[in-house]
């Protein structure tokens, strides 16, 4: 990569060993060219340049590697201005001309914030840590002797904020492809703090946490929040394992932040094989769940295992010494138990979970194994589960602890409700709720559900379970949340983030300012606690800013927030790895977007709803089509197949011996040490149960703290007065403008912005079932055809329905329907939206034709450079290409389905799911093996896979049935709601009228469908 230069001389660093100069822009692209190639992609990136990295750089810049920190420190200091007042200025200049090109390639500046990180990696050798300390060692990197030159360069050190927070944006901006940013203010160091950030951990230390991961049965890529990670840190720096750097850096409580985001991103980025243990590999069992509370409450819960998402882990067992209340939760699973993987991948199910009793399990403390010994699945019981809501998406986390500001569920046992309702009256956030298993179905008995939980100071209380309630972070807590996240650190504009933050004490104050450091909203409470509610503002469109978090008058903590929009949307992937669908080619082609692997066979692409190929010659009306095909049985909609199954909730008797039911637990403290903090935290572990709490108080009860009965606390008794979150949801049209900046991406992606105000999993489902039917993605399959895994924002297209008018499919944006707007208008067309519930709203032309919309569209294209196409006939395009059902049956995988949970015959007759005892008759077929699958078995016993909408058409045909049918005189196409058409003919229908079809009566109807493309696709569906 080529950094850009504002000035025609270049500065020069001195080589070592006499060789010849090697210029700043030398040094710059050398560092570029290494640290931002690609390897670092979605993984933390850092400027302390070590290891193979470093014998890179050396070798671009032809150097031996022992040299390359002095060339490094030698080139930033040759770009030094000692002459301009700021010695930063050439940089800041260097910025400035970047931004103003819209920032073309890598930073200018990364030799000089290298330098900066340089001399913060040489106070490892020092026992001090200090602002003063760190300049020191940034003198002698720079080999700066004069006095007032030392002066100049603390004076200015605000000058390399700008620097840093510049780089963290344009990693963001690229969506991570080279790297997620890692400098952060983590202490109190207005500026030096940003380069410490860079140095403390360095790799060998990360590799040291490994260890930590397998000590405490992390899985690969798992996610965790620093506060938590602080809780495993803390008893694991009693080790042997840390390097005593680790353990002196830990000792300072500035730098634990630090310490714990490395290694939260370590583990994202662990792959979970290269540390060693002996005997099998312990994993931690932990509850996910969702709330829904439109249109009706429900509460589901989940015991997963994370990272365990590659295959099926079959035939665990309970270990021989399992307590009653394991026993009792598993006693009906007589096939035994096993892990399943969700359909994400990120992490497994215990399963069969119908056959799981839910109130036992909750106060079961158990140990799993698999058949070899090779894993061991552990869980402790917990009177007090806080689960913590993932940033993206509507599903909470289990977490050891709450942390400060994050919104959270909180499950406790009835004993527990009074002490757990009062220490979240005086320390949470207004607006939580109590749910009692007689309001929320899916609770189980015996518990009570915390919904809106979100902490904004902690309790000074000692009792054990409640530390669960305490965040353990300690100064200023910050936090982001609400809104449309669309990536780390990146909002929608139209959606921005709540943020709030809390301290020890207060006033406090938020800002949001700026790279240029001018403040916008800011935010000012004498109380500890602050909020800034950020409005949508379309002028803040691809702008970047820093939060900052003032404390007693100081800055203590800051974050960056991106605002984008479709306006200003990521790049496309390349065009090796665009996926498009292709009818006449084979059903797998009409059924998933993919590569095509002979591309010279006949075939018309489809890319939304743009045809490239072959174009059918004529179409030819199918013989027999009366004006109504019959009465069709009314349907229900086919739920999400991502956790369909619960747990029955049976209620647990005669387990009293449990400590959840007992109320306490015995305590097996820590001793303490010689030299041991008396006020430093310190664990306790019950000896009954294993759980384990992080405490101050050593389990002892205080004056005026919370105790069983009690009712009272050391913290003050004024509730914190901040109100409850307000914002508006984000709507289909914002979720797809979203679609249209991100271009690309998993499945899962999208489910997690399609649910980011907590919609149920029915409204998420039919968002992406819309955003795919409309022509706004494409959408490609796991190889067995069966399940979604990416998608792709389509290219734009005008396409005509059937009563010629024309809507707009695939990307679109403000300015690109404002311009086309404007094109159309000229030529007679007249825009109608029109609004449509779960999907996007429909963009309607009218008074036009498709030769005077190619002349308007002329040289307009989409911010890709794609462009904008007329479609007309693409529902009779797609009826004439499509396959029949034969081939579609022959693309369905075989597979043997044995033992299947919650099996399910479906009968077309009445269009709904009946249990079944076995698959042992010809019939469409569901339950549960691995997450929802779905197979047609034929009159020879013979299973084929596929999704629900081709196997209710198989069993619809074998029983001389249709789904199907057509009404010729209102010219509306008709299914079964939960029978759509499968693969590109659903496309194809929703396209005669650009709109979703209506669903009334359990039906779902087409409109605008021509006669003789209804014909086509019912002779292919049912002939």
């Amino acid at each position: 990569m080529t950094a850009f230069s504002v000035e025609s001389v270049t500065p020069t660093a001195a080589a070592a060993g006499g060789k010849a100069a090697v210029s700043y822009q030398a040094v710059n692209d050398a560092i570029n060219s290494v640290l931002f190639d690609g390897r670092h992609k979605l993984a933390p990136v850092y400027l302390d340049i070590e290891g193979e990295a470093e014998e890179e750089i050396a070798a671009l810049l032809n150097v031996p590697a022992a040299d390359c920190g002095r060339v490094i420190a030698a080139g930033a200091a040759s770009s030094l201005k000692w002459n301009a007042g700021d010695p930063f200025s050439w940089h800041l200049g260097e910025l400035d001309a970047w931004d103003e090109l819209d920032r073309p390639g890598a930073p200018p500046f990364t030799a000089l914030l290298a330098a900066l990180s340089l001399a913060a990696e040489r106070m490892r050798a020092d026992e001090e840590y200090s602002a003063q300390n760190y300049y020191e060692r940034l003198f002698e990197v720079l080999g700066v002797t004069s006095e007032s030159r030392k002066t100049s360069l603390r004076a200015n050190a605000k000058s390399t904020r700008p620097l840093w927070l510049a780089l963290n944006f344009w990693l963001q901006e690229h969506d991570f492809d080279f790297g997620r940013p890692t400098a952060k203010r983590i202490n109190d160091w207005a500026y030096a703090s940003y380069a410490l950030s860079q140095a403390l951990v360095r790799d060998a230390d990360r590799k040291r946490l490994h260890g930590l991961f397998a000590q405490f049965g992390f899985a690969a890529h798992e996610t965790l929040t620093d506060a938590e990670m602080t809780l495993y840190l803390h008893e694991w720096m009693g080790g042997a394992s840390p390097s005593a750097w680790l353990k002196r850096i830990w000792n300072t409580p500035d730098l634990r932040p630090r310490v714990a985001a490395a290694a939260c991103a370590e583990l994202e980025a662990w792959e979970g094989d290269n540390a060693v243990q002996s005997g099998p590999q312990r994993r931690r069992l932990s509850w996910a769940a969702s709330l829904e509370v439109f249109p009706r409450p429900r509460l589901r819960m989940f015991l997963s295992a994370a990272g365990e998402g590659g295959g099926e882990t079959i035939g665990l067992a309970l270990s021989p010494d399992a307590p009653a209340a394991a026993r009792a939760a598993f006693e009906d699973c007589g096939d035994g138990l096993w892990l399943t993987p969700s359909s994400s991948g990120e992490v497994s199910i215990i399963e069969p979970v119908q056959d799981i009793a839910l109130s036992p399990l909750m106060l079961a403390a158990f140990e799993l194994r698999s058949p070899a010994g090779e894993f061991a699945f552990h869980r402790a019981a917990r009177s007090i589960v806080p689960l913590v809501k993932l940033d993206t998406g509507a599903f909470y986390r289990e977490v050891s602890r709450v942390s400060f500001l994050r919104p959270h569920l909180v499950l406790c046992h009835e004993k527990w409700t009074e002490r757990v309702t009062q220490l979240l009256t005086l320390n949470a956030r207004k607006g939580f709720r109590c749910w009692t298993p007689e309001l929320l179905p899916g609770l189980p008995e015996d518990w009570v559900l915390f919904s809106g939980v979100e902490m904004l100071r902690a309790s000074a209380s000692s009792v054990g379970d409640l530390q669960a309630l305490i965040p353990l972070a300690e100064g200023v807590a910050l936090e982001m949340a609400g809104g449309l996240k669309l990536s780390q650190g990146i909002w929608h504009t139209g959606a921005p983030p709540e943020i709030t933050a809390t301290a020890a004490a207060g006033p406090f104050r938020l800002e949001l300012t700026d790279p240029h450091g001018t403040v916008g909203d800011a935010s000012e409470t004498a109380n500890a606690s602050c909020r800034l509610t950020l409005e949508a503002r379309p002028e803040r469109d691809a702008a970047n800013f820093t939060v900052t978090a003032l404390a007693g008058g100081r800055a203590r903590r800051d974050t960056s927030l991106s605002l984008r929009s479709a306006s200003h949307p990521r790049r496309l992937p390349d065009a090796s790895q665009v996926r498009f669908y292709r009818a006449g080619d084979g059903p797998a082609g009409f059924l998933g977007a993919g590569a095509i692997a002979d591309p010279l066979r006949p075939g018309l692409d489809v890319l939304g709803l743009h045809l490239r190929g072959p174009w059918p010659a004529a179409i030819e009306t199918a013989a027999g089509l009366g004006p109504d095909q019959g009465d069709l049985a009314a349907g229900e909609d086919e739920v999400p197949a991502e956790h369909t199954s619960v747990y029955r909730l049976d209620k647990a008797l005669g387990l009293q011996e449990t400590c959840v039911l007992r109320g306490y637990h015995s305590w097996d403290c820590q001793p303490f040490n010689s030299g041991d903090d008396r006020d430093g935290d310190m664990w306790m572990r019950c000896t009954t149960c294993e759980y384990r709490v992080l405490t101050r108080n050593r389990g002892q009860h205080k004056k005026g703290q919370l105790r069983k009965g009690a009712g009272k606390t050391t913290t003050a008794a004024k509730p914190p007065g901040m109100a409850p979150r307000a914002g508006a949801a984000a709507g289909p049209d914002l979720i797809l403008d979203a679609l249209c900046y991100l271009g690309a991406g998993s499945w899962r992606k999208l489910q997690d912005l399609a649910g980011s105000d907590s919609r149920s999993p029915l409204e998420v489902q039919r968002f992406c079932a819309a955003a795919v039917a409309l022509g706004h993605i494409d959408v490609s399959l796991d190889p067995r055809l069966r399940a979604p895994l990416s998608w792709i924002v389509a290219p734009p297209v005008l396409a005509f329905n059937g009563t010629g008018q024309a809507f707009l499919a695939g990307f679109r944006n403000t300015g690109l329907v404002a311009a086309l707007d404007d094109r159309l208008g000229a030529a007679g067309g007249k825009l109608t939206r029109m609004d449509q519930p779960d999907a996007p709203a429909a963009l309607m032309w009218g008074g036009l034709t498709p030769a005077s919309a190619r002349d308007a569209v002329a040289g307009l294209s989409d911010p890709h450079g794609r462009p904008i196409t007329v479609s007309a006939g693409f529902t009779a395009a797609i009826a004439s290409q499509g396959p029949d059902a034969d081939a579609l049956a022959s693309a369905m995988p075989p597979i043997r389905l044995e033992s299947v949970r919650d099996l399910q015959r479906f009968d077309p007759g009445s269009g709904s799911w009946r249990k079944a005892p076995a698959i042992d008759q010809r019939g469409a077929y569901r339950g549960d093996y691995g997450g929802r699958r779905y197979v047609f078995a034929d009159e020879n016993g013979q299973q084929r896979e596929g999704s629900f909408a081709l196997v209710k058409l198989m069993a619809a045909r074998a029983a001389g049935l249709r789904l199907h049918g057509y009404n010729a005189s209102s010219r509306v196409f008709q299914a079964v709601l939960g029978c759509e058409p499968p693969g590109l003919y659903q496309r194809a229908l929703v396209s005669a009228s650009g709109l979703m079809p209506e669903t009334a009566g359990g039906r779902l109807s087409y409109r605008g469908v021509a006669p003789a493309d209804a014909a086509l696709i019912l002779s292919k569906l049912y002939t």
